[in-house]
């Protein structure tokens, strides 16, 4: 120790304890981070998870918006169907009486 430090070291004991007592905290924090920064694999594996939950919720949201549009479409193809669809049963009709008219006629 040298002289600056020795006069900046507590007098009081139970000063020194708590400035000790800090010194301990202060020392298990700077450990503990040193030990986070050393622990590339896990830090690697927490990136991964942030990562991939991050591309899971864009993939979801991107699903969701073309399920959206998909039913968007065939809302309209069915309803386009459904209009389209009298002059179809009304021309099947005029087979069916037609076709129903020539077989009676041809029996008679």
């Amino acid at each position: 120790m040298n002289e600056r430090e020795e006069s900046s070291f507590p007098k009081d004991p139970h000063q020194a304890r708590m400035d000790i007592e800090l010194t301990r905290k202060e020392l298990g924090q700077t450990a503990r981070a040193l030990a986070y920064k050393l622990d590339v694999p896990n830090r690697a594996k927490g990136l991964a998870a942030e990562h991939t939950a991050s591309a899971r919720s864009r993939l979801t949201a991107v699903a969701l918006a073309a399920a959206a549009q998909a039913k968007g479409t065939a809302d309209r193809l069915w309803a386009s169907a459904t209009h389209a669809r009298g002059p179809v049963v009304v021309g099947a009709l005029v087979v069916l009486v037609g076709g129903g008219m020539i077989v009676w006629r041809t029996r008679r």
